[in-house]
């Protein structure tokens, strides 16, 4: 493409390259831009195997480095004067192993190197699904300058047959990767069309010029399962945090597409001349790219880890590096509490003290606000961890005291009673009544059925059910109903939902809801005890129980499984689910204004349509695994709780 020695450091700088001789319609300067732009998204793609953890310093002096002692030597090796892969005979129209296979591995081995992120077990998932879907267009878009540039000239046809095929092996590859999410995870997505779309055009890349329009088809439609498995192999195997899969779409994809090109090549590919010579030379092309890259990368990686840190801090890993290192946030509707309950100090000087009316509980270092200043609707309860309560105003302490419920205590309210409950969830296992306005304890009861793993009250009159663990042998599973007035038992009985009785759930009408360890649900008479149904949720040990009174619905999720489920509320009959709900084990699940809310421990939020179960949205709010969660109509603002000593507020 160049003719040797052409370029001068003087030139190149002065804006004059006027004797830079290229082959085609470019001036040199323009080719000289035009292949700048290669040898950046080739960098850029490196970024999303590192980001979260890699020290911006680091990141920017090993992309120096890359790029001149990676980079420009392979793209040299294929498209320069002379290049010995070129010579070979391999092609790349416009850079499958140029920019895609030499990035993707590197990506690989760099992220091998650094190391996982600390704070996720997992890929998280989008933070923002428009913005990925915007993000794909913006891509595909580009692309068509991206391959049909390569052509470096407008006047034979190469440059349109290319933008052409790269539109078509998108749209193909993006239709296959939706029908591959739908046959194995039941649902195609919006984010799986944007990502399938991108794999089109990562394969497409090394053979955009070489083949025609039809056979494009092709090609996206085998490069789609290619990636999708590669990606999905890389995530499972987890010995590789490529937090943003970019081996599995561009590195693989990369190494497909040269592949595909020895297959398919007008003339010279394997369905037209016959013929594996090609395809013999397109495979030792991507080798000597793969081998080049990881080995070069890793040698850079190493030098580099031996004379500084490439990582930084672990707290200010799980903080998050946009705040720690450049001080801004994306998610600027959420606010992250410390291990004090005081915001962060980017935010102190934006927020008012909380309100008089709020509570807030502290379990161990987390803070997790309580609302307080609206009456619950029959559908919903509050209940969370703690270890101590107290009420404040401007961060001044109105009155805290012993509860006398030991350790791991639950905690329930109701605010039209102007009544905190709480029960013993280790050795002790008290039920206490305390008066929210003054803090005096109104009766302290023995509950009788050991640790108490769930508590909930509502209805008129108020009544309160606890849900007992047998984890001693003193201990039972069972369930156990109180006046919530009085403190007088009314029932105690096994519902037969397992060896532990994880959530419980009232409504008007009498009637509550049990969940345990055996994923069965059970609907109680709320005075006697009396088993109404007793049905299976299809969901793997039921943490959670959310009652939608005018769905006329019991929601479930598991604790141990991604699954979501709903049940008639009067009948027991499966309405909808299992639905998995993609954010990891669902920890938490409150219903705010007709939508579904799932923490998970992946940290995500998930927004389920209560109605048919469908998946409206995915949030990641970065505190590490969400415990908790409690919604302000007023402000509509939901807290959630996390395991990283923080808690979030979110903006819904």
């Amino acid at each position: 493409m160049l003719q040797p020695g052409a370029v001068g450091a003087a030139r190149v700088v002065e804006g004059r390259a006027s004797d830079l001789v290229v082959v085609g319609d470019f001036t040199g300067l323009a080719f000289a831009s035009f292949q700048m732009t290669f040898a950046i998204i080739a960098s850029a793609i490196i970024s999303g195997s590192l980001v979260e953890r890699v020290r911006f310093s680091a990141y920017c002096i090993m992309l120096a480095l890359w790029s001149l002692l990676i980079y420009a030597p392979l793209c040299h090796w294929v498209w320069g004067p002379g290049s010995w892969i070129g010579q070979l005979g391999a092609l790349d129209f416009a850079g499958g192993t140029v920019v895609h296979i030499s990035s993707g591995v590197s990506g690989l081995v760099a992220g091998a190197i650094l190391g996982p992120r600390k704070h996720v077990e997992k890929d998280m998932g989008p933070a923002n699904a428009p913005f990925v879907i915007l993000g794909g267009c913006l891509l595909w878009f580009g692309w068509l300058g991206f391959n049909g540039g390569s052509a470096l000239s407008t006047t034979d046809g190469v440059a349109a047959r290319a933008v052409a095929t790269t539109f078509v092996a998108a749209a193909s590859s993006m239709l296959t990767w939706l029908a591959l999410e739908r046959v194995l995870k039941g649902k195609s997505t919006s984010v799986g069309a944007s990502v399938g779309a991108v794999a089109g055009l990562v394969v497409i890349t090394p053979a955009a010029g070489f083949v025609t329009p039809g056979w494009s088809i092709a090609i996206g439609a085998l490069g789609a399962p290619w990636c999708y498995l590669t990606v999905e192999a890389v995530n499972r195997i987890n010995l590789v945090d490529d937090t943003l899969d970019a081996f599995g779409l561009h590195g693989s994809g990369g190494f497909a597409g040269a592949i595909l090109t020895g297959i398919f090549a007008v003339d010279e590919g394997l369905i037209y001349s016959g013929s594996f010579v090609l395809l013999g030379k397109q495979i030792a092309g991507a080798l000597a790219g793969v081998a080049f890259s990881a080995v070069g990368t890793a040698i850079i990686m190493g030098v580099m880890k031996m004379l500084f840190k490439l990582r930084i801090p672990e707290d200010q890993e799980i903080g998050g590096v946009d705040e720690h290192t450049h001080g801004e946030s994306y998610h600027s509707s959420t606010k992250t509490y410390s291990a004090g309950g005081r915001m962060t100090e980017s935010e102190t000087s934006k927020e008012s003290a909380p309100a008089e009316d709020q509570l807030i509980s502290e379990c161990g270092a987390s803070w997790i606000p309580l609302i307080t200043d609206y009456e619950p609707s029959p559908s919903e309860s509050r209940s969370s961890d703690l270890c101590q309560v107290s009420a404040f105003a401007s961060n001044v302490v109105k009155w805290s005291h012993d509860a006398s419920v030991g350790e791991y205590a639950r905690v329930a309210q109701s605010t039209a009673h102007q009544l905190a409950l709480f029960a013993g969830g280790g050795s002790v296992t008290n039920l206490v009544g305390v008066d929210v306005a003054s803090g005096d304890v109104r009766y302290c009861v023995d509950t009788g059925i050991g640790a108490v793993w769930s508590l909930c009250a509502s209805g008129e009159p108020l009544r309160v059910l606890c849900g007992g663990s047998w984890t001693r042998p003193t201990h039972t599973a069972e369930v156990s109903g109180f006046d919530a007035m009085s403190g007088e038992k009314l029932f105690a009985l096994d519902p037969g939902v397992g060896r532990y009785i994880v959530s419980t759930a009232l409504r008007d009408g009498g009637t509550a809801f049990v969940s345990g360890e055996n994923g069965m649900v059970v609907a109680l008479d709320t005075a006697t005890g009396e088993v109404k149904f007793r049905s299976d949720s299809m969901v793997e040990e039921v943490w959670s129980l959310e009652v939608a009174s005018e769905l006329g619905l019991i929601l479930c999720s598991g604790g141990w499984s991604e699954k979501v489920s709903a049940l008639d509320m009067r009948t027991g009959e499966l309405r909808w689910g299992p639905v998995n709900a993609t954010i990891g084990k669902v920890f938490s699940f409150q219903l705010v204004d007709s939508i579904l809310l799932c923490g998970g421990a992946d940290g995500l939020l998930a927004g389920i349509d209560p109605g048919s179960g469908d998946l409206r949205f995915t949030l990641a709010v970065n505190i590490g695994e969400i415990w908790s969660l409690a919604y302000d109509p007023k402000s509509r603002t939901l807290f959630c709780g996390g395991n990283n000593e923080s808690v979030a507020a979110v903006q819904l």
